[in-house]
């Protein structure tokens, strides 16, 4: 199946996750905020658009607040396809296509916090392993490049025997052996131009 870009996609994907570290449980916040007094880490990301040309830089922005006693010792940045053969009964095949880890910057000490860009490029090249990896092409040439991402009009109409693809990029914040780690995942398009 081909399928092109579409000629316009203006939406610049962004979240936010919060990580509580409840030594005192403070009073339960009824908007569904927390707890109010609370120590924790946040961790926003925010892509600069959602659709990407194979071969094109993904930038990344982090922004990570550290409100705890514990300190954010590194960062990780990776971009996943995500492959589902939906002749099998919908099972799902990850491949790191892409990853970037920072300490720059680190480490993030308790009531500061940290901005940064990292840069992700999904290529064939970058896969840590081919095994699992959707290509379009064959695997010998030369020009293969990562299978295109499936776009479909209606969610619950998948291809009895095909293959859906999809990409997302994971950040992960390490906050110490105690503190463990805070990801946040966004989705994202790789297509080629019409």
């Amino acid at each position: 199946r081909i399928q092109y870009a579409p000629m316009k996609r203006d939406r610049k994907p962004c979240t936010i996750v919060k990580k509580d570290f409840m030594i005192n449980p403070g009073e339960l916040d009824l908007r569904g905020e927390g707890a109010k007094g609370v120590p924790q880490v946040e961790l926003e990301m925010a892509l600069d658009k959602e659709m990407y040309y194979h071969g094109e830089k993904i930038s990344v922005h982090i922004s990570v607040r550290n409100q705890t006693n514990n300190t954010v010792a590194n960062i990780k940045a990776t971009a996943v396809q995500c492959t589902d053969i939906t002749m099998f009964g919908d099972r799902t095949y990850r491949a790191v296509v892409d990853q970037k880890t920072s300490t720059k910057g680190c480490p993030v000490l308790p009531g500061t916090s940290l901005e940064k860009n990292l840069h992700l490029i999904p290529t064939v090249e970058g896969a840590k392993s081919r095994r699992g990896v959707a290509l379009d092409g064959p695997n010998e040439n030369i020009n293969a490049k990562l299978a295109s991402t499936t776009l479909l009009v209606k969610p619950d109409d998948k291809d009895q025997f095909g293959m859906i693809i999809t990409y997302h990029v994971k950040v992960k914040v390490y906050l110490g052996k105690l503190g463990g780690e805070l990801s946040a995942e966004l989705p994202f398009a790789l297509m080629s131009p019409e």
